[in-house]
């Protein structure tokens, strides 16, 4: 059992990633949670009941133009285009005060061992990031869904080897009917008294949300199967949803990352490369197999400068437009189906929140003692890098400091954020000029008190 509560005040528009289910608008608010959970030899439960109320004060929009006289004409008035709109600095409501309930982190499962199946509406993280996730993370609310699960599952004839897999259906919009997210994913990790290294895969789905042509439609059985499915559009010519090519309106991403774990020098390496939809085939495999290739490089690093507890990280995603992408017949944009929502849920990204034609660095270097955590971090952010010149750029700095003392913690959470060029509204004249548009500068500071017990009793 636990309770959370949240004090915050914001000055600004909301724009804090990796939040779940809370959203905290201009003006102060408060979220506090109850956690129960339960745990035997053959069943788990547990259930996070919230409220939050924020004041979400309105906060003006930029002027977005509908042409430039020199360069890139948009035809826009309202926000940003495409799949630039489905950003975290998007309202999700104009209620004012903005107020909500419900329950999160629901999961109920049947267990044996290390296998478990049930009913779900918790976050996943998949992937080996802390700050983003080619393919699932806590950006956004967690969805109802079926799960199937393996927990650290050691094969009998190598001990040191262990195996984990996730796999979960739901439903998660609506279009012109049900649309489906069906993911899976899965780890290996072999263990040894200097290293311990992991490989993975994810293969995730959206797909439905429109109607098909004949008497079948599309359903959640079907979403189920589609991670059997073949890896290339060759593979898809005959089946019953596709068309021409083996072409469907379905957005599937595929990761596989390593990881390394380096005991004697406590350091920990990863590297990451995800694909959005299928290539065409063999040849395209060959030509061009990174047409829409996304990286995410890290390192964290656990004792420095003689002090074992002084650590720091370092995170860098790149979702940039390949130069190539354009020329293949077929988009290669990440988060393109707008029947979708650019693959978002409760309007946040369930993936990386800074969206496609994207990069993010992230870096943090601090102390980590027994019950005090003091940890600064820094934060560069742009949108539509290949897009739009200049891109959308957001640089962040935070202090995080948290202090534990037996069930309680306390922590401290400050944001200074400075968000240019908003909505892609200056031109190369501003850059050269060095001058801004009216309204395209944007700074926000936020900061947040978080107050947490936990209890456990055995029963």
């Amino acid at each position: 059992m636990g309770i959370t509560s949240e004090s915050y005040f914001n000055n600004n528009i909301s724009n804090q990633e990796n939040m779940g289910v809370k959203y905290f608008g201009k003006g102060a608010g408060n979220y506090i949670s109850y956690l129960f959970s339960f745990n035997s030899k053959y069943f788990f439960l547990s259930a996070e009941p919230f409220s939050i109320i924020s004041d979400n004060f309105p906060v003006a929009e930029p002027s977005y133009p509908k042409d430039y006289k020199n360069q890139n004409t948009l035809n826009r008035d309202i926000e940003r285009p495409g799949v630039f709109q489905w950003l975290n600095d998007r309202p999700i409501s104009k209620s004012s005060p903005y107020t909500n309930q419900g329950i999160s982190e629901f999961q109920l499962y049947i267990k044996y061992n290390s296998f478990s199946i049930g009913l779900s509406n918790a976050n996943r993280w998949w992937g080996p990031g802390i700050h983003t996730s080619l393919s699932m993370s806590n950006n956004t609310a967690g969805f109802n869904h079926y799960f199937f699960g393996i927990n650290d599952f050691y094969i009998k004839k190598i001990k040191k080897l262990k195996f984990n897999f996730n796999y979960m259906v739901g439903e998660v919009g609506v279009y012109q009917t049900p649309f489906y997210f069906t993911g899976i994913a899965s780890t290996v990790t072999h263990h040894s008294e200097k290293e311990d290294i992991t490989i993975g895969f994810t293969r995730t789905y959206v797909s439905g949300g429109i109607e098909l042509d004949g008497d079948r439609q599309w359903t959640i059985l079907d979403a189920a199967l589609l991670p059997t499915e073949g890896l290339l559009l060759s593979s898809k010519r005959d089946l019953w949803y596709t068309k021409g090519k083996g072409i469907d309106r379905w957005d599937q991403i595929m990761t596989f990352f390593a990881e390394g774990f380096f005991k004697e020098n406590n350091i920990k390496v990863f590297f990451e490369i995800g694909f959005n939809d299928h290539l065409h085939n063999l040849t395209e495999l060959r030509s061009h197999w990174d047409v829409s290739a996304a990286y995410l490089y890290g390192i964290r690093k656990y004792g420095l400068f003689g002090s074992d507890k002084i650590l720091f990280g370092v995170e860098y995603l790149d979702m940039i437009q390949r130069t190539h992408s354009d020329h293949r017949g077929t988009t290669a944009t990440w988060f393109d189906e707008d029947i979708y929502n650019s693959n978002s849920y409760l309007g946040r990204r369930w993936s990386a929140h800074s969206g496609p034609d994207s990069d993010d660095f992230f870096f943090y270097l601090g102390y980590k003692g027994k019950n005090l955590s003091i940890i600064p971090i820094f934060n560069y952010e742009r949108h539509g890098v290949a897009y739009h010149f200049p891109p959308e750029v957001k640089i962040e700095t935070r202090l995080d400091i948290r202090f534990t003392h037996k069930n309680w913690l306390f922590n401290i959470h400050f944001e200074n954020e400075y968000f240019e060029n908003i909505g892609f509204s200056n031109s190369n004249d501003n850059v050269w000029l060095e001058t801004s548009n009216p309204g395209t500068i944007r700074r926000t500071k936020t900061i947040i008190f978080k107050l947490q017990k936990n209890l456990n009793f055995n029963i």
